[in-house]
């Protein structure tokens, strides 16, 4: 029986975020793979997955709210087009990050945890393949809080704001 160590991303992804957020960039990035079982990329950004089937989410804390890590994942709630969504992406999804201002970031090492993982859960993931309306991104100093009416207004109605790093 083979024996396995706790997988190292959450780890370094939790020491970059913190050192991050300590030198206070406007924005963090993470590259995510879409491909990966439970992921759900929100409808009004579905078009911003580039050719590699990656996302690039700004998680800096003037860009989201209630952002926590967990065990296996990363959650917290933001905007895209105006609606207030919940996003929990998995870390076997989670690249990279990375802060431009900052210049500095990491792309994380392959783990064979994580090839595991995905093997397990694309079982699970093909019974129900969707698109998921319950994610969202913000612009820097924008608030997350919901819509009292629940409706977006035209002055809160845009494009999502994601960027595609290079």
């Amino acid at each position: 029986m083979a024996t396995y160590t706790k997988p190292l991303r959450p780890y370094l992804f939790n020491c970059y975020y913190q050192w991050m957020v300590d030198n206070n960039p406007t924005k963090i990035f993470i590259q995510v793979n879409a491909g990966i079982p439970l992921v759900r990329i929100p409808k009004e950004c579905s078009g911003f997955t580039q050719t590699d089937g990656t996302v690039v989410f700004n998680i800096s804390p003037t860009a989201v709210k209630n952002f926590e890590v967990r065990e296996d994942s990363i959650f917290f709630k933001a905007r895209f087009s105006g609606i207030v969504r919940e996003l929990e992406i998995p870390f076997a999804a989670i690249l990279s990050i990375y802060s431009q201002q900052l210049k500095f970031g990491t792309d994380f090492p392959h783990e064979q945890y994580y090839e595991e993982w995905i093997d397990n859960h694309t079982e699970i993931e093909e019974a129900d393949i969707s698109i998921s309306d319950e994610t969202a991104d913000v612009e820097a100093g924008e608030s997350s809080e919901e819509p009292d009416d629940g409706e977006s207004t035209s002055a809160n109605k845009r494009k999502c704001n994601l960027k595609i790093l290079e």
